[in-house]
């Protein structure tokens, strides 16, 4: 271990729910991982966190704020709203914030919105116009609750002033971001890539975050040469960011009989995908797969399909770099595009 290095560490990440395992998970896995190998005594510490509105939200940025972590010399997060955890030796390496309320978010879906024409909001417009220096965020929290009781339940419906995603939604979110990632809260700012580095508003205004290429949380595979046969492999959840279809369509045009694409994962576009390759018997979707399983296919794999669009990293490009396997990639993909050399170890 070197010099200064922590001898304990908490890797501390919110819990989806529904539970679901995605780059997020294997992100955590990875950093907990490394950690013990490096001879670090390190746990992962989850909380629940619901999206369904922005009373949950503000809940679960509550949990984290109120969470106690002082049992460990140093603490790791990377997404909201875990990073409201206090310690003195705070990392963040961050993956992203809540993307609908940043990057994605559409202005021109809530140009009607008004939040200034509803008088019961005016002690939370106030606190939110104040800045993160003026207010905590225990006070506004509570500030959001009051406000809750003072509209009733409509207010949260869509097209509400407190509806989630909406213009204060929006706001209480990037005032609780940027006090938990000020820099005198946080010890160490890091990105997974430079696609999320350079994003507008990820991180507090003046800080410039350092790019560190998390680990895989796959064990190192033995090196092997893929089979004689044309295979091709997609690992990820089937979501519409990932854009599975475009590799379907583009296996379409691969004439080899004996060229096979295997599809590892699941989700809500599954049953579009399977219906979108029901014509081509050479497309197979084997679900979620186990750590060991999805070593192995990618082992068997020619080549490792990554489609997604704007993707803050790519855990997927580097588990195929890891077995040893080139990526086809988009342009727009984002952080695969970034850790691959085209025409070395992959296709762009």
């Amino acid at each position: 271990m070197s010099p200064g290095a922590p001898r304990s560490a908490l890797v501390v990440a919110p819990s989806p729910v529904p539970l679901r395992t995605g780059g997020a998970e294997r992100h955590w896995e990875g950093i907990r991982r490394a950690l013990d190998d490096a001879g670090v005594a390190v746990d992962l510490v989850k909380l629940p966190v619901r999206e369904d509105s922005l009373s949950d939200l503000v809940d679960a940025y509550e949990a984290f704020r109120l969470l106690d972590v002082s049992q460990a010399e140093m603490v790791i997060t990377g997404k909201y709203p875990a990073w409201m955890v206090q310690h003195p030796r705070h990392v963040v390496w961050m993956l992203h914030p809540l993307r609908g309320l940043y990057d994605t978010w559409s202005p021109a879906h809530h140009e009607a919105e008004d939040p200034s024409g509803h008088p019961e909001l005016a002690d939370l417009l106030t606190a939110l116009d104040s800045g993160v220096h003026r207010t905590g965020p225990l006070e506004l929290i509570d500030l959001v609750r009051e406000a809750h009781e003072r509209l009733g339940p409509a207010a949260a419906a869509p097209g509400g002033p407190l509806a989630f995603p909406g213009t204060v939604a929006r706001r209480v979110v990037h005032h609780l971001d940027h006090w938990a990632l000020d820099r005198r809260r946080v010890g160490r700012h890091m990105a997974i890539s430079s696609e999320v580095a350079e994003r507008a508003g990820y991180f507090p205004p003046g800080i410039t975050a350092e790019v560190l290429v998390p680990p895989s949380c796959l064990e190192d595979p033995d090196p092997t040469e893929p089979g004689p046969a044309a295979r091709f492999l997609v690992v990820g959840r089937l979501e519409p960011p990932k854009r599975v279809d475009l590799a379907i369509r583009a296996f379409a045009l691969v004439k080899d009989p004996a060229a096979r694409l295997t599809i590892a994962g699941d989700g809500s576009e599954r049953t579009r995908l399977e219906s979108l390759a029901a014509a081509d018997d050479r497309v197979d979707f084997v679900g979620r797969v186990p750590d060991r399983e999805l070593a192995e296919l990618y082992r068997n794999a020619r080549a490792v399909i990554v489609s997604p669009e704007a993707e803050d990293f790519g855990y997927v490009t580097i588990e195929a770099f890891q077995a040893g396997r080139p990526v086809i990639t988009t342009n727009d993909s984002g952080g695969p595009a970034e850790l691959l050399t085209d025409g070395s170890d992959g296709v762009v």
